[in-house]
């Protein structure tokens, strides 16, 4: 059952990370003050995060979950930024269920 979640969420970050670059890309080329307002991608946060905190690490996280991005006139853009919007909470759902029904497995094989 780990093999099966450590699996899930290999792909589901590789995704996920394609997904945002491919999101980023469109705002860069197509809606620069976007862009620049979101500021640059970043994969790992940077060290220093107590003393000087960055805002720009949740803006992703605002642009989509606002719905921000279905006030473009842009498909690709939507398209992406829905596809995010649906994506992360079932990955958070699947990921919830494989740790009950691994932590319900390891039950049983004990309780026997």
């Amino acid at each position: 059952m780990l093999y099966i979640a450590s699996g899930f969420i290999s792909v589901a970050t590789f995704l996920s990370l394609f997904v945002v670059g491919r999101l980023y890309r469109a705002l860069r080329l197509q809606h620069p003050a976007v862009y620049a307002e979101l500021g640059s991608p970043t994969v790992f946060r940077k060290r220093g995060r107590k003393e000087n905190p960055d805002p720009y690490d949740t803006l992703l996280l605002r642009f989509v979950y606002a719905k921000r991005h279905q006030a473009l006139d842009d498909v690709r853009v939507r398209r992406l930024g829905d596809f995010l919007y649906w994506f992360w909470p079932f990955c958070v759902v699947v990921l919830v269920l494989l740790f009950m029904l691994s932590v319900a497995s390891m039950v049983f094989r004990y309780a026997t």
